[in-house]
């Protein structure tokens, strides 16, 4: 089908997150958890000739955590986070092209992993000038998941 698809319809979710923070002189900390399950969720179901077609899958689920630390230490703001994503198609369905998506695939472009380290330096209120590092685990390129960014 190259046409649009008029039986399309809107995703649906229910979701929730419970969090806690607690900052003291000096350190402070973030917590959550979340749970996202969408019933409908809008995926490709053929391009031709570069125009995209879109049909509804079933079931897909996100559910995970971040955690993230922050200081005061002077001029100097160290901060962590992490994040954890368990994100997923419930039910298997037929893709683009006839392509089969298992039940359990991950969503593409989600890693399961992500941490970022940071550092600002602030001499006076008119600079801050800091540096980030970001790592990610693999993060897969299509819901057939044959096919990842490192």
């Amino acid at each position: 089908n190259s046409g649009p698809n008029y039986g399309l319809e809107a995703a649906r979710s229910r979701q929730f997150e419970v969090g806690a923070k607690w900052q003291g002189a000096v350190h402070r900390v973030e917590a959550a958890w979340f749970d996202a399950r969408t019933r409908g969720e809008i995926v490709p179901a053929a391009t031709v000739n570069g125009r995209t077609v879109y049909q509804n899958a079933d079931s897909v689920r996100r559910r995970g955590m971040e955690l993230s630390w922050s200081a005061s230490a002077g001029a100097f703001t160290p901060r962590a986070a992490y994040t954890y994503l368990d994100a997923f198609f419930g039910s298997a369905y037929t893709g683009a092209g006839g392509t089969a998506v298992a039940e359990g695939n991950r969503l593409p472009g989600t890693a399961r992993h992500v941490a970022r380290l940071s550092l600002d330096y602030a001499p006076n209120a008119a600079w801050t000038v800091g540096a980030a590092v970001d790592l990610s685990a693999k993060a897969y390129a299509n819901d057939t998941n044959t096919e990842s960014a490192p």
